[in-house]
């Protein structure tokens, strides 16, 4: 895709980069998990409760990675 073939120019090239791709909601996962061939860290980082769940009603946990 041109999204990884991007980040892996920016790897060629050495830039730095983060990226807020995917996450999870809930039970719901969004995104895929990028290809190892990048070579990149994955952090999951805490976001809070959810305001689309809370606006339903609910009180799911998001978690951004």
């Amino acid at each position: 895709t041109r999204l990884i073939e991007a980040l892996a120019d920016l790897n060629q090239r050495h830039v730095p980069f983060l990226l807020s791709y995917d996450g999870r909601c809930g039970d719901k996962t969004y995104g895929e998990l990028l290809p190892e061939s990048l070579n990149v860290t994955r952090l999951e980082l805490h976001a809070g409760r959810s305001s689309q769940s809370t606006l339903n009603g609910g009180s799911d946990v998001t978690v951004e990675s």
